[in-house]
């Protein structure tokens, strides 16, 4: 028998003795009092799990899904008997952005974790367009599926000190570590901070500064969950938190205005595709984990005041604090790969900490500070920043424009012991600029440290060259009885320019004339002409060797007679 009561509503039904009658019917079509549609509830004698319902257990009667009409009258909502998703507005929630639907919230996340907890396979969950304001993190169970109707208009918004959104296996246990086979999936909503509503600025101070508790999304301890399409704003501590996580993918997902856009710790096989991280403290910071992957991003402005930042008065104090795109953390930290992303307008884009070695950074687009480049207060942008003893990382078949089509400043940062990290270039201009733009640094980090040892390596395959100890090279030797370039010790040419034997003069780059012989067989070098440290490329011996001192005594690289 089916019973329409001229669409009474869901609470009007339930929380009252109307309709007064002997015998219930077998289907109630009735309004929905929070969504106001149309919907079936139907009589049930058995609970999900095929218990039987004269158990009586008041945890299943949630007061949404399951609801008791009169003594052993129990009904259940149609749809629920056919696995669809769960509409968190049939608990409560108004998502006007001003109600508290924490309740609400809280009471979906019951349902679907007492439902995992007796197998019963009801664990999607839909958010339509709104603004939900929450004041306790919403848990959702393993291997279920939180979605929006859209990144922008499925809104949550939560100013607490813990996790707005947490994946868990049980409520019960915080802290269990569980490997499933299936993936729970997190997509088309977006997820606020205290900060939300305010544009980003890059040089705003934030008033409490940096709060980790404060995360949008927290993933422990967890496996196979997929974020996409995801809307992340206004977090004074992590916009999400990975801890000891592995098989984790993030997918076309925004953040802005976060104090760390994401942050890893001891974890792997994390996919970063298609994200963009603008005016954050920091973009992504990697904390003892190894064999991730970053590809297709963009990065930009990442140099909100939520951590210390430059200050006119302190220009450079970006090189050991939070101002960049991507930072690592830790001697654990290796095997991360970088590829095909985009960087502009960071003071930093990439922080290698100490002991940090073994990753790569390939086919990226560097297009400089933009106009932070022209601010007094500002003025030393830096590709990447190596701290010491970071080693053996590699930069390869990268690109470095403006929005003019110039080559910026390829600018880095090295600590003395920061060594033998390897720069690939595609272009020999950018090997050029490589070495004028740190020529300082090597000075002031290698050579006054007598740690010339410690250098960078930089190759440019197209020129054939190589830059090494702060000495140019060939990679492969010429099979040329002349060749039209030699390269000696940088250092020892003045302004660090290379220069060049044309056959008949020895040619700085900009075309000037030396004026003393460096090029050509052991005879030919002028000993009295020549001063004290002057290099001289010796055919026969076929290498450069140096002026010793006023007599006619000359060495090799490495100090030995020649």
């Amino acid at each position: 028998m089916i019973y329409n009561l001229n669409l009474a509503t869901t609470e009007d039904f339930f929380s009252s003795n109307y309709p007064n009658v002997d015998s219930y019917p077998d289907v109630i079509t009735l309004l929905d009092s929070f969504t106001f549609e149309t919907v079936n509830y139907i009589k049930v004698t058995h609970w999900l799990d095929g218990t039987d319902i004269s158990t009586n257990e008041p945890e299943l009667v949630d007061g949404t899904v399951f609801r008791k009409k009169a003594p052993n009258v129990y009904y259940a909502r149609e749809s629920i008997l056919n696995k669809k998703s769960l509409n968190i507005k049939w608990f409560g929630a108004k998502g006007d952005g001003v109600t508290n639907d924490t309740n609400a919230f809280n009471k979906i996340s019951d349902f679907v974790f007492e439902q995992r907890k007796r197998n019963v396979s009801i664990s999607s969950i839909y958010i339509p367009n709104g603004r939900f304001k929450i004041t306790d993190t919403f848990y959702i169970p393993l291997r279920g599926h939180l979605y929006g109707e859209s990144s922008l208009n499925s809104i949550i918004i939560a100013n607490i000190d813990k996790p707005l959104l947490r994946v868990l296996q049980s409520k019960t246990n915080l802290n269990a570590f569980h490997e499933q086979t299936g993936k729970t999936i997190i997509r088309d909503l977006s997820l606020g901070g205290r900060y939300f509503d305010e544009e980003p600025d890059e040089f705003n101070d934030k008033a409490d500064g940096f709060k980790p508790n404060k995360t949008g999304i927290l993933i422990s301890k967890m496996l196979r969950v997929e974020l996409n399409n995801l809307f992340i704003k206004g977090f004074e501590g992590y916009g999400i938190l990975y801890d000891t996580t592995y098989y984790q993918t993030l997918r076309s997902c925004y953040f802005t205005n976060n104090a760390i856009g994401v942050e890893a710790r001891d974890s792997t096989t994390i996919l970063f595709d298609n994200c963009e991280f603008r005016k954050n403290s920091r973009g992504i910071h990697f904390k003892a984990c190894f064999s991730n992957w970053v590809k297709n991003c963009i990065f930009e402005e990442n140099i909100a005041k939520y951590l210390t930042a430059p200050s006119i008065n302190n220009p450079l104090n970006y090189l050991n604090t939070s101002s960049s795109s991507i930072f690592f953390e830790g001697e654990a930290c290796k095997n991360n790969t970088i590829s095909e992303c985009y960087f502009e307008a960071d003071l930093q884009n990439i922080v290698f900490d100490d002991f940090v070695s073994g990753n790569i950074v390939r086919g990226c687009f560097f297009i400089g500070a933009s106009h932070y480049q022209t601010k007094p207060e500002f003025p030393l942008f830096r590709v990447a920043v190596f701290k010491e003893f970071a080693s053996e990382n590699l930069f390869e078949s990268n690109t470095y424009l403006t929005i003019n089509n110039q080559i910026p400043p390829i600018r880095f940062k090295f600590y003395p012991q920061a060594k033998n990290n390897v720069f690939k270039f595609l272009l020999e201009g950018y090997l050029e600029r490589f070495i004028q733009d740190n020529d300082i640094d090597f000075q002031n980090s290698y050579i006054n440290n007598g740690l010339i040892y410690n250098m960078p390596i930089a190759l440019a395959d197209s020129a054939n060259q190589k830059f090494e100890r702060n000495k140019r090279n060939q990679i492969r030797p010429y099979i040329q009885e002349a060749p039209n370039k030699v390269f000696v010790n940088d250092i020892l040419i003045r302004n660090g320019r290379v220069g060049c034997w044309n056959g008949a003069y020895w040619l700085e780059n900009d075309g000037s004339i030396l004026g003393i012989k460096r090029f050509g067989n052991t005879n030919e070098k002028d000993p009295n002409g020549s001063i004290t440290g002057m290099a001289y490329y010796d055919t026969q011996l076929n290498k450069p060797i140096f002026k010793k001192n006023n007599l006619a005594d000359w060495v090799d690289v490495n100090g030995n007679p020649v």
